[in-house]
């Protein structure tokens, strides 16, 4: 029954993610993104650890993959993730900053976050698929 509830919550928060990109709401869809991506690698561990593991945020849920000789079947998913990570943080931490998106204006600022928000989703899908991968 847990495992249901969980299904739910992941298929609901990438709905919301979705719907929150075609509304606009490019800090919600990343920040949804986030979440889905951390609970993948979660599932990844349970089923592939031999002990439990703590995250501290996708970046460290890479290294630890790395460190624990996980091999994912989606070769550039590791590579693909960090890459994400950085620009997750530069659109979340950067609409303030002028040194952010070279000095972009406010429209060109928004597109660079929408753009983060789509890749976010794709990136979220492919974590789905990969985790499920792992349970056989």
């Amino acid at each position: 029954m847990k495992n249901v509830a969980k299904g739910i919550l992941v298929r609901r928060s990438l709905s919301l993610c979705k719907l929150s990109i075609e509304s606009g709401f490019y800090l919600e869809a990343i920040a949804l993104t986030d979440s889905v991506i951390s609970e993948c690698m979660n599932s990844i561990f349970f089923y592939s650890a031999d002990a439990p593991i703590r995250l501290k945020g996708i970046n460290d849920g890479i290294r630890k993959i790395n460190g624990l000789n996980l091999d994912l079947l989606d070769d550039t998913l590791s590579t693909d993730t960090l890459a994400w990570g950085k620009h997750r943080n530069a659109a979340i931490h950067g609409f303030t900053k002028l040194s952010e998106f070279e000095g972009a204006d406010w429209d060109s600022r928004r597109l660079q976050v929408k753009l983060r928000a789509e890749d976010g989703y794709k990136l979220a899908r492919r974590w789905l698929k990969e985790s499920a991968k792992h349970k056989i």
